[in-house]
């Protein structure tokens, strides 16, 4: 009897093509043997389909439920939270919510109570005796079966730098932390399959001739540092040819002939005082357009 083979898939973040495109790869690669697909969290926010991106998993849910796994990741649980109380509603924005609230405009922003039941029930972790998944990394001074939620949620250091020497007795398969290169970081004692897929879909986008412009708010103080803005035309480089001149940092407001594009800070937010336009206008007309531009950037194939 031929054994079955165990495909793990990182942070997918509503790429729904690109995901798609990878689990017909891991079927062909499986050249006909029963297969089990373990998926690691982080399902919404930033990219342009996250709605798409649950309603897939379920689908692959209720056909095999013995054979897919889905795990919880730190933007479900954000996004849970501030369906829960309305004061984690602006966390959950300031980490890319908007992208997710776009994809449900029927329900004013909040994700179905379909979907948001069953992200409700996604466990923290998956042990198949071999393997301990999990979505961002465990403490290693602590037994797996007693890690706590917010540590396999969040954790990055010392996990990351640590489990090199530490066996903690399961080889552990995480995301969370972001590969710029796109290629996973395979370890002794683990693997990190986050090979940042917005990311990628951003580099294609900029590959095939287009610019990038990216507007520094002012909740986005890591973007107003030279030091982050080259890191980040490095990792994009990485996964592209792309000239430094197709992506432009550009302080609060941004223009180009017949359109305005202006930073959406708190000054802007409907959790504020102030009843502004958000997201790009056009002179003339105050409306606000129906996608966010960094919808509009990761919307790229």
């Amino acid at each position: 009897m031929t054994s079955s083979i165990t495909f793990a898939i990182g942070d997918i973040h509503g790429c729904l093509e690109q995901l798609q495109r990878l689990v017909a790869a891991c079927e062909a690669r499986a050249g006909g043997r029963a297969t089990r697909f373990v998926f690691l969290g982080d399902y919404v926010d930033r990219g342009p389909d996250s709605r798409g991106v649950i309603d897939y998993l379920l689908e692959r849910r209720q056909a095999r439920p013995e054979a897919v796994v889905c795990l919880r990741g730190n933007h479900e649980q954000l996004a849970l939270d501030a369906h829960i109380d309305a004061r984690a509603m602006p966390v959950w924005l300031r980490n890319n919510g908007a992208s997710t609230q776009e994809n449900y405009p029927e329900h004013d922003g909040c994700i179905s109570p379909l979907h948001l039941g069953w992200l409700s029930t996604l466990p923290f972790c998956h042990d198949d005796g071999l393997r301990f998944f999990v979505h961002a990394g465990v403490d290693l001074d602590v037994p797996l079966k007693a890690q706590r939620p917010e540590v396999m949620l969040w954790m990055r250091e010392p996990f990351l730098t640590d489990s090199d020497r530490i066996d903690c007795g399961r080889f552990i398969v995480h995301g969370h932390t972001p590969q710029a290169n796109g290629v996973p970081d395979l370890r002794k004692h683990r693997v990190n399959l986050d090979t940042a897929a917005v990311m990628q879909s951003l580099a294609s986008f900029v590959s095939a001739g287009n610019s990038l412009v990216i507007l520094r708010g002012n909740h986005d103080i890591d973007w107003h540092w030279r030091s982050v803005q080259r890191a980040f035309r490095v990792a994009l480089a990485q996964l592209a040819p792309i000239a430094a001149a197709q992506i432009v940092f550009a302080p609060w407001f941004y223009y180009e002939e017949g359109r305005i594009y202006i930073e959406h800070g708190h000054q802007y937010d409907a959790y504020c005082s102030c009843d502004h336009v958000l997201y790009p206008v056009c002179p003339g007309d105050s409306r606000r357009t129906s996608r966010s531009l960094s919808g509009i950037q990761t919307g790229w194939p």
